[in-house]
């Protein structure tokens, strides 16, 4: 591959990288917009968070074309792989990511106006948004830069999130039958909740993706079983 190839086929992988950049700050503008319209109970808000998911989508649609494209005319080896291949794998999870955006913001018009506990569960909800905001930033630099090190800080704050989502479903089994005026807004935070639990664990599988792209570990998932003789095939499967 002469040189002119090489430096047209090294643009195009950072223009692809620049793309999934650009998805994902768009993604992190969407989750903080719904962070916002909770904290405000605003619906024109969050109508913006469902308006912006067809967005989302089409950035995922646009990155799977180029990665397509560059497969068929450069047959990259090696790292260039690794990198096409951990977009793919990142675009996914951003696009995931912007669904549960946009299912936080539909879940906001169901909260009861004249219900003074709505107010206490979108304080209580407030710092799993400004992690899951943290989380996605520096992920998004690790991608970036290809720091693993990054990457590996991101893994660790996603019990963050975690921490916040199980201290609100202790709540609701704490005060179920006893608050009934509150039991309403508490299941609908906890739903919220599960979505920003999701939004942690889709921005860890981009980190845990980052450390493919710049190690060529796979870690996520620590333990696994290789496919052997006796797995299934595909051609035995009846339906």
């Amino acid at each position: 591959m002469n040189a002119h190839i090489v430096a047209k086929f090294d643009g195009e992988l950072e223009e692809l990288l620049a793309h999934t950049l650009s998805m994902g700050q768009l993604v992190r503008a969407q989750l903080a917009l719904a962070g916002a319209a909770l904290q405000a109970f605003d619906d024109g808000r969050a109508e913006e968070v469902v308006r912006k998911d067809s967005e989302v989508n089409g950035w995922e649609v646009r990155i799977d074309r180029e990665i397509e494209s560059i497969f068929a005319r450069r047959q990259p080896a090696a790292g260039d792989l690794r990198l096409m291949l951990g977009v793919s794998r990142v675009s996914v999870d951003l696009e995931r990511m912007g669904d549960e955006a946009r299912n936080i913001a539909r879940t906001i018009g169901y909260f009861d106006p004249a219900d003074p506990a709505r107010k206490t569960m979108a304080a209580a909800l407030a710092p799993a948004f400004s992690t899951a905001d943290l989380m996605i930033r520096e992920a998004l630099r690790s991608l970036k830069d290809r720091d693993a090190v990054v990457a590996r800080q991101v893994i660790g704050l996603d019990r963050g999130i975690d921490d916040v989502f199980h201290a609100l479903i202790a709540g609701l089994i704490e005060t179920h039958g006893v608050k009934r005026e509150a039991l309403r807004s508490e299941i609908i935070a906890a739903w919220i909740a599960k979505s920003i639990e999701r939004v942690g664990d889709h921005v860890k599988n981009i980190a845990e993706t980052v450390i493919y792209i710049c190690e060529g570990a796979d870690i996520h998932h620590e333990f696994y079983t290789e496919p052997g003789p006796g797995s299934v095939r595909p051609d035995s499967v009846e339906g």
